[in-house]
């Protein structure tokens, strides 16, 4: 296990009536005592950001937090702050980026800084380029339909992705960020309709 090194100072307390003469008899009340004091030159640590660095959120007010501990002289509540976009977190944030910032002192006076960003997300994902298009009329009884989703924030989630024909759950495929499915068996002539669903992450 390791140990923290501690200096130990050796304090000499001499004459509080005075120091005795050279050669004279030793001062009753001179002495020395010992004890340990703590030399704190460390900042508090600031670990465990939250929302993450460079992380997505839609949540419009979000837990915005990071750990602070010091293993010396201890953490200063009282001169610890927490600021968002430069100002104290008190409302919802704006969609994009965030900067939050944590400040933090010991009880020694040493201070430490966390910066870091995160994101506000709310826009969903758009589907376009859908194939066949809404209306069209085709041929085919066993059709490719395809569709192109793209998210220009944190991005599409194709783990999320659900697909049915005609109200039946399909299997679809991802190609190059495109989703591609056919219907399990030939449709009769008639309206049919395909829902595709996806999040973004």
């Amino acid at each position: 296990m390791g140990r923290t090194a501690r200096p130990r100072w050796r304090v000499r307390l001499r004459g509080l009536r005075g120091d005795p003469p050279p050669g004279g008899p030793e001062n009753p009340l001179a002495g020395s005592v010992f004890g340990d004091v703590t030399l704190d030159r460390a900042p508090p640590s600031i670990e465990n950001p939250r929302p993450a660095t460079d992380s997505f959120t839609a949540e419009r007010r979000p837990e915005v937090s990071a750990t602070v501990s010091d293993a010396l002289s201890g953490v200063d509540p009282a001169r610890t702050t927490l600021t968002v976009n430069g100002t104290p977190y008190e409302a919802d944030l704006p969609e994009g980026r965030n900067e939050a910032t944590l400040t933090a002192r010991d009880l020694a006076e040493n201070e430490a800084t966390l910066t870091w960003q995160f994101f506000e997300d709310f826009a969903p994902p758009v589907w376009g380029d859908l194939r066949p298009g809404e209306g069209a009329i085709i041929e085919d009884h066993r059709p490719e339909v395809s569709a192109l989703p793209t998210d220009a924030g944190s991005g599409v989630d194709f783990d999320t992705l659900q697909v049915t024909f005609d109200g039946v759950s399909a299997q679809a495929e991802v190609r190059e960020g495109r989703v591609f499915f056919r219907p399990a068996a030939d449709v009769n002539d008639g309206l049919h309709s395909a829902t595709l669903s996806i999040r973004d992450r």
